[in-house]
């Protein structure tokens, strides 16, 4: 899976490679060997238009152009290299360019000329190092840069990130060159997971530039960026000689005179990601009002109080919660007071001997998450391999007693992760998952056909039905994170609008995602469709 780092973390990088015995250089020079084979392979040129002009600025990644349009030249382009910024006059890329056959031409008296007949575009003027402001002399520049991209209709190539980028923070300058593909060395800087970067950056890949497995610094860097090609090694097998006992039980919740729908959908995402048998325990309205609309499931009704589960809700959920590989807790169950009774002896059941000792392991979502919150020390009951599964007010809401003051949704999440010894899903756009061992994934994917009612509850119900076919905890919530932001962009894709998914829906395009897996392995770059 790609990497994500922070500049510090690649520049620790590079230098312990360079203590193994492998050059700047020689990075430098694989770097730029990697992006001419990524535009030669990728680019939607014709052979007959085998045109790049690269815009170099004087730092590393100017470098990694100046590389790529010689070995481009070699292979029969016709390329120029635009210096946007000065570099040592005995340049020994640009004299390596010029024997290539490469025209070298100054921004100031060549940049009408250049983008003539040239649809691609190599963007290698600033490196991750930028931070802004943009000097108002490249600022002005970039707006005449851009304007003539978008007027020649050039595909632009970005070299680590697309100029004008912060890779830490993923502000960016107002005229950023926005890039159709962003080459990323090595591994994804962190930036480009954020707004307004990942909007600039267009479709990611990430390159080998000669990093070595037995580079500690690569080694202790641990957080990376889920793509397709792991969805598919990690997703359950099938098998044709099986039963419904094979691939696990699930047990939803939830449910109140409020939100009846909401256990139903948990157990719809359940069933659609290919649980075996899921079983929805709650109130009498949700199964009068749903039980038609998922005749799969299995019903267990709980004593309630005026339509909430109660205190008396406990003993029987207690035995419902027997021989069953996961439980989802909390999609629905409401916020009344008799609802935090509940609640309250449910983290009890979570928390004994008798639970523990089957191996069960528990999601908790929703209004589970509110009402356990209540509780001191409410993580010292989850039993192992536990997932939490909080959107951004939920989690405030949860982790106050942990003081965190940063607005970096990684760090923060793996702080969580660790302090409460589970797996944390940090909902919203580009959500991310933490492990309690210091591990966390980005689904790099923002949709607003998934901000929605009801499309939490389905991701919970996904997560617990990889994990009743045996999945680990960390890695059910990468992969039903992932197919679930794949399900919303494919719904959108089909309804021709991001506005009219409904959470239901969901369940119809998990298995359309699934289908398409082989083939979004092979491509390049990052999760999406």
């Amino acid at each position: 899976m790609p990497k994500v780092v922070s500049i510090q973390k690649m520049i620790a990088i590079e230098q312990a490679q360079c203590s193994l015995g492998i050059s700047l250089d020689t990075l430098m020079r694989t770097a730029g060997a990697e992006l001419a084979r990524v535009v030669s392979t990728y680019s939607k040129v014709s052979r007959s238009s085998r045109r790049a002009v690269a815009l170099v600025g004087s730092g590393n990644n100017g470098g990694d152009a100046l590389v790529a349009v010689s070995i481009l030249a070699q292979a029969g382009w016709h390329c120029t290299a635009l210096l946007v910024s000065d570099r040592k006059p005995d340049d020994i890329l640009i004299a390596e360019a010029k024997l290539a056959d490469c025209e070298i031409l100054d921004v100031s008296t060549g940049i009408l000329g250049s983008f003539t007949d040239s649809p691609v575009v190599i963007d290698g003027i600033l490196g991750t190092g930028f931070k802004l402001p943009l000097r108002e002399k490249l600022a002005d520049l970039f707006k005449d840069l851009t304007a003539l991209i978008q007027k020649n209709n050039c595909e632009v190539f970005a070299v680590d990130c697309p100029s004008g980028v912060d890779c830490d923070s993923g502000e960016a300058a107002v005229t950023a060159i926005p890039a159709d593909v962003t080459v990323c060395m090595a591994a994804v800087k962190q930036g480009l997971l954020k707004d307004p970067a990942a909007g600039l950056a267009g479709r990611i890949m990430t390159v080998d530039i000669g990093v070595t497995e037995d580079n500690p610094e690569w080694q202790m860097a641990l957080d990376e960026v889920l793509d397709a090609r792991t969805i598919l090694e990690l997703l359950p097998d099938r098998e044709a000689y099986s039963h419904k006992g094979t691939y696990g039980k699930v047990l939803v919740c939830g449910g109140c005179i409020q939100y009846p729908g909401a256990p139903v959908l948990s157990a719809m995402g359940a069933y659609s990601i290919g649980a075996g048998l899921v079983r929805i325990a709650g109130t009498e309205v949700t199964q009068i009002a749903f039980a038609g609309q998922l005749p799969e499931a299995v019903w267990s009704r709980l004593p309630e109080a005026s339509g909430y589960l109660c205190a008396k809700s406990a003993t029987e959920f207690e035995k419902q919660c027997v021989n069953q590989n996961v439980v989802v807790f909390g999609p629905g169950l409401g916020q009344a007071g008799s609802t935090a009774e509940f609640a309250a002896e449910a983290l009890k059941t979570f928390g004994g001997d008798r639970f523990r000792s089957k191996g069960t392991r528990v999601v908790i979502d929703a209004d589970g998450l509110r009402q356990i919150a209540k509780i001191d020390r409410w993580h010292a009951e989850l039993p192992a391999g536990s997932v939490i599964t909080p959107h951004p007010g939920e989690f405030a809401g949860i982790s106050v007693d942990l003081g965190l003051t940063s607005s970096d949704r990684t760090l923060i999440a793996k702080i969580a992760a660790k302090a409460w010894h589970c797996v944390v899903v940090l909902k919203g756009a580009y959500t991310v998952i933490a492990a309690p061992d210091g591990r966390s994934m980005v689904i790099a994917i923002a949709t607003s056909a998934l901000a929605k009612a009801g499309t939490g509850d389905v991701l919970s119900g996904m997560i617990a039905g990889l994990m009743a076919q045996g999945a680990g905890s960390y890695e059910a919530a990468m992969v039903g994170a992932g197919l679930h932001a794949m399900a919303g962009l494919e719904a959108a894709d089909e309804l021709k609008s991001d506005r009219s998914v409904m959470a239901s829906d969901l369940r119809y395009y998990v298995g359309v995602v699934i289908s398409l897996l082989p083939e979004l392995a092979e491509a390049p770059g990052l999760l999406g469709i």
